[in-house]
């Protein structure tokens, strides 16, 4: 088992130089990969009884090796994968190749797009926190804080963003409902220009007031 083993180490200087005379960048580029999968492969299969340890060996080793080339492949800017001919008439190499660079495609556009939507919500967040320093509330599909507390101060309901918020002159509380349906006091008392401003703030933040089904099931 320890000869088989040094095989590959053997195989590695060997294939260097074979890769560098062809003019690749080393054994562990594309095709130097492709290389010592192929051949620890061949190797399993014409030197080793199938199922020996040597054989699994050799086998898993190859497998290694394809599936990193893959990994490697991603890298190239070709958008069609192409699989190096020295994996693709094998299934097993072919495959392994094939399901790590396709694995990893994956990986990088959903970390493209999870930093994309990120980046969006920091511009949102920016463009909000401008049209707030400006009082620019229409641009934000808001009332103005003078206009939203001298509404409630008649005792109408309001709806804002989803949440009911209304003066109770009989308790003397200002209440909300959020879109859960959960009331809560928004302000003892009547509402106040400074206290409505911070809740039309927390609107076009996008805060939701009050218990939420993902505080729930916390």
């Amino acid at each position: 088992m320890r000869e088989i083993r040094n095989i590959d180490e053997w195989l590695r200087p060997q294939l260097a130089v074979i890769v560098r005379s062809l003019g690749s960048n080393g054994y562990e580029g594309l095709f130097g990969l492709s290389l010592r999968a192929r051949i620890l492969w061949s190797f399993s299969r014409f030197a080793c009884e199938p199922g020996s340890a040597d054989f699994v060996y050799l086998s898993d080793e190859a497998l290694s090796l394809a599936a990193y080339a893959g990994l490697v492949a991603v890298n190239d800017p070709d958008e069609h994968l192409i699989v190096p001919a020295l994996l693709d008439d094998v299934p097993e190499l072919r495959s392994a190749f094939i399901e790590e660079a396709e694995d990893t495609r994956a990986m990088i556009a959903d970390a493209q797009r999870e930093l994309e939507e990120q980046q969006r919500q920091k511009a949102e967040r920016e463009r909000i926190k401008k049209l707030i320093a400006v009082n620019a509330w229409a641009e934000l599909h808001l009332p103005t804080p003078e206009d939203l507390t001298a509404t409630l101060a008649t005792g109408e309901s309001v709806s804002i963003e989803c949440h009911s918020v209304v003066y109770d002159s009989a308790d003397n509380l200002t209440w909300y409902t959020n879109p859960y349906g959960i009331d809560g006091v928004l302000f003892n008392g009547l509402p106040t220009l400074a206290g409505v401003r911070r809740f039309l703030t927390d609107m076009a933040r996008g805060v939701d007031y009050g218990p939420t089904p993902d505080w729930q099931d916390k």
